[in-house]
């Protein structure tokens, strides 16, 4: 059982490590988190800013997109911390 945890754990870090790449490779706005450290509340406290000249982006849109992001973001931290909490629980014994 211990082997299933420590794939378990390992897919959730290759995931988190995916999700750092992606928003590193992006270039960073003023706002930007580190993504290494970045938490969802990070996600939550980012704002836009909108300009006079163009039409700024649909912020209904950026809401609830910023949304799915954080809650993934949850996700998948409490799913690597609950399977690292485990590993050592069985390595523990």
């Amino acid at each position: 059982m211990s082997d299933d945890i420590a794939r378990a754990l390992e897919r959730l870090t290759e995931r988190v490590e995916e999700l750092s790449r992606r928003i590193g490779d992006e270039p960073k706005p003023r706002h930007a988190a580190d993504p290494a450290h970045m938490t969802p509340q990070d996600i939550y406290d980012v704002r836009f800013t909108t300009t006079r000249l163009l039409p700024g982006y649909h912020t209904p849109e950026v809401d609830a997109f910023l949304e799915r992001v954080a809650l993934a973001l949850e996700t998948i931290i409490r799913e690597r911390d609950e399977a690292r909490a485990q590993l050592a629980a069985l390595q523990g014994r």
